[in-house]
């Protein structure tokens, strides 16, 4: 769909495209699974010395995608009135997805945390946002590591969003059930190295 405007990045705005949600979400024979197996294909048939490794969004971006503005927020509600059933079919329908990557023995699959990092982020927003991704990661089954990046946003090698981690530190390093973090750091859109300090106090 045409949305009414694109993402804003630094300097330019995206394509203004879009998806309205329809019907409840499910993970049933999701498009992912089937991109990961022609990549994992490809990669064993070639003999190539690297590891298939395929990033999906954390469910945290996808969330977010459905309130990203007034008319998405409508049609959420009309589908999803009780904002606990949505959690819910999230999160069954991210493991449906990793259960039929493991089931396939793609096991290097990986989630990428897209929750912008700005700012002027609000603790209860980083919090919101935490939910879905954690009731994902807290029973993804032994195999597939939790991996997530922070992302900015990258379109024709710009960005949408600056700021360091010192805000959401906790939310980030501490609440979030992740292994491995993927981070830009000591630049002028992701700013310093000092929260990885923060991040050794909270974890004891």
């Amino acid at each position: 769909m045409q949305a009414p405007s694109g993402y804003q990045f630094h300097g330019e705005e995206t394509k203004a495209f879009s998806a309205l949600i329809s019907e409840k979400t499910s993970g049933d024979n999701h498009p992912f699974v089937a991109a990961y197996r022609f990549l994992k294909y490809y990669v064993d048939t070639k003999n190539l010395a690297v590891e298939a490794k395929y990033t999906i969004p954390a469910p945290s971006q996808f969330y977010f995608e459905l309130i990203r503005d007034q008319e998405h927020v409508t049609k959420l509600t009309e589908i999803y009135p009780d904002f606990e059933e949505l959690r819910y079919d999230i999160k069954a329908a991210y493991l449906q997805v990793i259960k039929d990557l493991v089931d396939d023995h793609f096991l290097s699959a990986w989630t990428q945390d897209q929750k912008k990092i700005t700012e002027a982020v609000r603790e209860d927003l980083s919090e919101l946002l935490l939910r879905p991704n954690n009731d994902v990661y807290k029973n993804v089954p032994e195999g597939p590591l939790n991996k997530t990046h922070v992302c900015r946003g990258n379109y024709h090698s710009t960005w949408a969003s600056s700021g360091g981690y010192g805000p959401v530190a906790k939310a980030l390093f501490t609440d979030e059930a992740a292994k491995t973090y993927f981070l830009e750091f000591a630049n002028k859109v992701s700013g310093s190295f000092e929260p990885l300090a923060a991040y050794r106090v909270l974890k004891k």
